[in-house]
């Protein structure tokens, strides 16, 4: 299993940490409600009941917390108004309806602002930041636990600036490249924890410490860790154990001691459901069926599994179902199950679909918010540069009238001018200099974002294909892109060149993938050349495309297979680019059609779709134009088709990775001295499956609409 499900526990151990519940007698607090006058004495125990419920019974403690904030209103008691609405969001969050957890911070937020509570406004922003870390949103994660430790280091409350900086080490641990960073915060936060004796902190930076040495394969020192966060838990008896004890598991589990592993984990599933916790149940159950499945012990693993499923199910713990059905896709799998670990797979690829659209959304509009504000900024700054120029000449003008009436104080005007003018000029390289680095950054970003679009590797890697990527944007972000995806029984590759490079061809490059995406996931069944032109037909809508001088000529190239693996089928249909099959050392070479994904003047031609049956151990290639046009070798000229071919089949013996290092190889030897002039995307699958004979059908039109 993969271990970015331990970096969730951690998270949510941070969370909990933050939100911590003091162990007050909720029966006794009741006695007290049903004396209680309608003032802030009954508001405050009404938060009471509902801070001690929002774990162990959320709806209760909702009834409660609405019943505080009713009264808080009719008393127009701020203080009260910030609490109810912060133990109500608590309530909400461990009913997994995060919509409303994030309402009810917000206005908790809005009220601690109102009455200047510092301390209030800290605890309430790292809550929201734990919140948007265990969606995966990591960027507004760490601006809301930044701005937490800004408000925590004014109110000088030692307690919420060592959370603020153990939920910030948690964002860095995120990535295995900023760990010194996660270190670094956690480190600073240990101490002042320590010497506030508080368990919960102590234990949340000691499980979060742990957890960079076990990503290190340090698993005595994460051990050691581990289990001082252990004792520091059983100590503050905050609920926070189970996780703690999944994680000792885990590093008896790394060990090979799997019975001492499923002991603690156990015990851990155990105090989870004494309190009836089930995001911690499902959470441990899951480190159990890992462990289980380690130990070779598939029945075990499945069973586990599936009681972990059935929990997230019941929750709505998107990111715990995903693991639940990954485990059970490989566990059945390897009991040769294939029809369970289909179905499995089947639910895993819809998850993920549903997660990696959401989430492409919101990066194509930041990345548009980003591009929008950086322009202004941009033109603002060159404005003000124009302004100072302009002022600086008018100056120089006056200091040169000056000097030629008054001769005497010569010298001394034109000391003064040139200290003057050394120092705008000095100011005017600084400002320059500022604005080329924010739009470097800008596009760096952007290149970023662009990457996070394309499509995860892993449909490949689940369906056993051996393939190689080559591919070298000509800038930072690039117009050439490619796209998998697995649709039921079927697996869609293409490659596509759009019209430029650079931040143009990035836009365009965005575009085509979202359609993409969006075509596969709502329509049942495409052809190859169906999703061409319907692309097509998006590109002009999207860019307003006429048949005439005055619009835009944006578009792209595109080349297109889908495998139909129930069939041992292949389809291809090409806008202005071409497939080439390898099969046993001879090429085919599949032509598209002369047309692009966009507005084209010379008549519409229909995309064709050619079939054919694919065998084991044939090799697909698909490329941009970058490759072959690359300037070069010693007459300085185009490395051509052919020659490109002749390279493909000289090394399609060779492994997938060997190949693309031949292919980089000989394009840094043919281009020596010349820069690249194009993207270049070069992508080859080799196929572990299929039949025994090749028939290429021109199937013609076969567009639906």
């Amino acid at each position: 299993m993969k271990r970015n499900q331990q970096i969730f526990f951690v998270i949510f151990l941070a969370f909990y940490q933050i939100c911590g519940a003091q162990n007050t007698n909720v029966d006794s607090l009741k006695l007290v409600l049903r004396s209680s006058k309608e003032d802030t004495t009954k508001v405050n125990t009404l938060i009471s009941i509902c801070k001690n419920e929002y774990r162990s019974l959320p709806d209760s403690a909702i009834v409660y917390g609405n019943e505080a904030l009713s009264l808080a209103k009719k008393l127009n008691f701020g203080k009260g108004l910030a609490y109810a609405y912060k133990y109500i969001g608590m309530g909400y969050y461990f009913l997994g309806n995060y919509s409303e957890t994030i309402k009810s911070w917000q206005q908790s937020l809005s009220n601690f602002e109102a009455i200047n509570d510092k301390v209030g406004v800290s605890n309430i922003l790292s809550n929201l930041g734990a919140l948007y870390a265990n969606q995966g949103d990591d960027v507004k994660a760490l601006d809301f636990h930044l701005r937490s430790l800004k408000a925590a280091e004014e109110s000088k409350n030692t307690l919420r600036i060592a959370t603020s900086m153990i939920n910030i080490g948690v964002i860095y641990l995120n990535n295995p490249k900023t760990h010194d960073l996660s270190l670094k915060y956690n480190f600073s936060a240990l101490p002042l924890s320590e010497k506030l004796g508080n368990n919960d902190a102590i234990g949340t930076v000691c499980v979060n410490i742990g957890e960079i040495y076990f990503q290190k394969e340090a698993y005595d020192t994460a051990l050691f860790y581990y289990e001082k966060s252990l004792t520091a838990f059983r100590r503050s008896n905050s609920g926070n154990v189970p996780y703690t004890l999944t994680n000792i598991g885990k590093v008896y589990m790394k060990r090979g001691d799997f019975k001492k592993a499923i002991e603690v984990q156990q015990e851990g599933y155990k105090i989870a459901k004494q309190s009836d916790a089930k995001l911690e149940m499902t959470a441990t159950l899951l480190g159990m069926a890992e462990t289980y499945s380690a130990a070779s012990n598939n029945k075990s693993a499945i069973i586990t599994y599936n009681q972990a499923r059935v929990l997230a199910e019941e929750i709505g713990a998107k990111k715990e179902l995903r693991q639940a059905y990954e485990g059970l896709s490989s566990s059945y799998a390897k009991i040769s199950d294939f029809n369970n670990a289909f179905k499995y797979q089947t639910l895993l690829t819809n998850i993920k679909d549903t997660l990696y659209v959401a989430a492409n959304n919101n990066k194509i509009q930041f990345l548009q918010l980003n591009y929008e504000l950086d322009k202004k900024e941009t033109l603002i700054s060159l404005q003000d540069v124009k302004i100072k120029k302009q002022r600086f000449t008018q100056i120089t003008f006056i200091i040169g009238f000056i000097i030629a009436i008054i001769v005497a104080i010569q010298t001394y005007r034109n000391y003064r001018r040139k200290v003057r003018t050394n120092e705008l000029l000095a100011r005017q390289k600084d400002e320059i200099e500022v604005i080329n680095k924010n739009l470097t950054d800008s596009i760096n970003y952007a290149e970023r974002i662009q990457s996070a679009m394309f499509p995860s590797k892993e449909i490949l890697n689940e369906n056993f294909f051996e393939y190689f990527i080559l591919f070298k944007p000509l800038d930072i972000v690039s117009g050439d892109f490619y796209w998998f995806k697995q649709n039921n029984n079927s697996i869609f590759v293409a490659a596509a060149d759009c019209t430029g490079h650079g931040v143009p061809g990035a836009f365009m490059s965005i575009l085509g993938l979202t359609f993409l995406n969006e075509l596969v996931n709502k329509t049942v069944t495409l052809n190859a050349n169906e999703v061409l032109t319907r692309l097509k037909d998006h590109v002009i809508r999207t860019l307003q495309q006429k048949h005439n001088n005055s619009g835009t000529r944006d578009g792209m190239e595109m080349a297109l297979f889908i495998l139909d693996l129930g069939s041992n089928k292949l389809q291809f249909s090409g806008a202005r680019r071409p497939l080439y099959l390898v099969r046993d050392k001879q090429l085919t070479e599949l032509a598209g059609d002369k047309m692009p994904l966009g507005i084209y003047d010379e008549g519409e031609i229909i995309f064709t779709n050619k079939e054919m049956d694919y065998k084991k151990d044939d090799i697909v290639y698909l490329f941009s134009d970058g490759y072959v046009d690359q300037l070069g070798g010693p007459d300085r000229k185009t490395f051509k088709t052919k020659k490109f071919k002749d390279l493909l089949l000289d090394n399609c013996h060779l492994s997938m990775d060997a190949q693309k290092e031949v292919l980089e190889k000989t394009l840094e030897e043919w281009r020596s001295d010349i820069e690249q002039i194009d993207d270049i995307l070069v992508i080859g699958i080799k196929l572990k499956f299929g039949s025994n004979e090749i028939i290429v059908n021109d199937l013609g039109n076969t567009n639906s609409e």
